[in-house]
């Protein structure tokens, strides 16, 4: 008996091992244009209005949440999602939507950029995972479709 816990022990130790080296070497293969988009996410405060994940205490309720973000075909309902579009809207969004709620936050070209490149990191695969940083998720349970 004390052979069998001894080897499921070791089992879990190296199943965890494995599990760790693929997330993080997943996360490490994000660029640092990227990694530097999710500090300038929080240095900006965008956290504070909306949710965004893989950025700390990004709980916000008041904008749109940003997951699937690669996936989406347009910004603000208007404007072509791509990375130059982005950096736009980023800088001064009342530029493309006068009537936007979203501030003005003195982003610079370089922040709206490395901001972008992280956000295109997140989007939706056929499978109804979030890919967050390259880990597709499909360890997890898929994401509930809304009834609507």
């Amino acid at each position: 008996m004390k052979e069998i816990k001894a080897k499921t022990r070791w089992l879990c130790v190296i199943s965890l091992t494995i599990f760790m080296v693929v997330v993080n070497g997943s996360c490490a293969d994000m660029g640092e244009e990227a990694e530097q988009g999710v500090q300038a996410l929080a240095d900006y405060g965008c956290r504070s209005c909306h949710t965004i994940p893989g950025v700390q205490l990004a709980n916000g309720i008041v904008g749109p949440p940003l997951d699937f973000w690669g996936s989406r075909s347009y910004i603000s309902g208007t404007l072509v999602n791509n990375p130059d579009n982005l950096a736009i809207w980023l800088m001064n969004p009342q530029s493309i939507d006068p009537a936007t709620v979203m501030p003005q936050m003195g982003v610079s070209e370089a922040d709206a950029h490395n901001i972008g490149s992280y956000l295109y990191t997140l989007h939706a695969d056929s499978g109804d995972h979030v890919s967050i940083r390259g880990f597709t998720g499909h360890a997890i349970m898929p994401l509930p479709h809304s009834g609507h």
